[in-house]
């Protein structure tokens, strides 16, 4: 993997400069007293003994200077480690590209929002009919969702991007590595300060499980408004062809399987951060082997989150409501006079809600705003 072999070379650059390892790897052309096992290893120059936690994943166990020494020399590198850096390494290039899918469904939302401001539609709640609101409005809650998931995602990244590289399997290491030089050159923002919790802890994967986790749940319950909203029954939105399918038995229908899929992929997230935290809750403190299956869910959750981005966000599509005539008002109380009439005037109805956070055109306009000045952030910090 590129991960394992940048953490390497930066690992191996360093121990040379420290003067712990003599050279780079070997081959039997080149004077070594046996061909290496494996390529890619460095070599340590102190010690005899055996291998243990510090033999590295590809080891040379003779070189060129094993003859000299009377016996193999083996590796500086720390295979527990390395895997926690690379982990790392790879965990950080992946969350930044799951912000760029964020950033780029909040721009559709935006522009979808500017676009389609002048349609109204009922609001619900319980789920029932409760007041007019612009289409705009219904898009904007989702985006003021996103816009908070991806302002969590930076803190994340931030954590998730820091080097234990060099840092050692549990005491720390012996030789004048340069910590802070290596995590420069990996991009790493800090180091982790604690060799025991460097390696013994994987809470930067379960807090990027968190995050996706609670990710998740908006993208699921949007799918499940979409669901509703384009069918025949509701008649709000259409959505794209390429993301709906058919029925065998009756053609006339056009099902939502793309956003069905998304709110149902939701559970299996959750199924794998659950599962991670109750295998880690029972460890002891440093490496445990047991660390291992916190890969496996992680690489699930990064796929899924990724997969979740293919959706189009669905055409408006304008549905007739119901109006009483005023006589059927007064029949109820004999007080109503005309200007009831004006409460059913939908355009002036959700004009009156103007206040900051609002269905107005005036607020749904400064909430597209806001929006646009905070992704004009996140282009200028996290996806760069």
């Amino acid at each position: 993997m590129a991960y394992v072999s940048k953490a390497k070379r930066v690992l191996g650059a360093a121990g040379i400069k420290a003067g712990a390892i003599l050279g780079w790897p070997v081959t039997k052309e080149a004077g070594g007293g046996r061909p290496p096992q494996r390529e890619g290893a460095f070599v340590r120059a102190c010690g005899r003994g055996p291998p243990a936690a510090i033999r590295a994943s590809s080891l040379v166990p003779y070189d060129a200077f094993s003859r000299a020494r009377s016996g193999p020399t083996h590796s500086v590198i720390s295979l527990v480690y390395q895997v926690a850096t690379d982990l790392r390494l790879w965990l950080h290039d992946e969350l930044r590209e799951i912000g760029k899918y964020l950033v780029d469904l909040l721009s559709v939302t935006a522009e979808r929002a500017e676009n389609d401001v002048d349609y109204i539609m009922p609001g619900y709640t319980h789920p029932q009919r409760g007041q007019p609101i612009r289409w705009s409005h219904w898009l904007l809650s989702y985006g003021a969702a996103f816009l908070t998931d991806l302002e969590r995602l930076r803190e994340v990244i931030k954590r998730v991007n820091r080097s234990p590289l060099g840092c050692g399997a549990l005491a720390g290491n012996a030789f004048s590595i340069d910590r802070i030089a290596m995590a420069k050159e990996l991009g790493s923002e800090s180091l982790l300060s604690n060799s025991m919790a460097a390696v013994g802890y994987r809470d930067f994967i379960l807090e990027a499980m968190q995050w996706g986790s609670t990710l998740m749940p908006h993208i699921s319950r949007w799918s499940e408004d979409l669901i509703i909203y384009g069918s025949t029954e509701f008649g709000f939105s259409r959505l794209a062809d390429a993301y709906t399918t058919g029925s065998s038995s009756m053609p006339q229908e056009k099902n939502s399987d793309s956003l069905k899929l998304l709110r149902g992929r939701c559970g299996r997230l959750f199924g794998g951060m659950t599962g991670l935290m109750v295998t880690i809750k029972g460890l002891p403190s440093t490496y445990n082997k047991d660390l291992q299956e916190s890969v496996e869910p992680i690489l699930e959750h990064v796929k899924t989150l990724k997969d979740s981005r293919v959706v189009a966000l669905a055409e408006k599509e304008a549905k007739p409501m119901d109006k009483l005539s005023l006589s059927g008002f007064q029949s109820v109380d004999g007080r109503f006079g005309e200007d009831v009439l004006a409460v059913f005037d939908y355009e002036r109805s959700v004009e009156m809600k103007s206040a900051l956070g609002g269905t107005s055109k005036p607020a749904v306009r400064e909430q597209i705003g806001f929006l646009r000045r905070e992704l004009a952030k996140g282009r200028g910090g996290l996806i760069d």
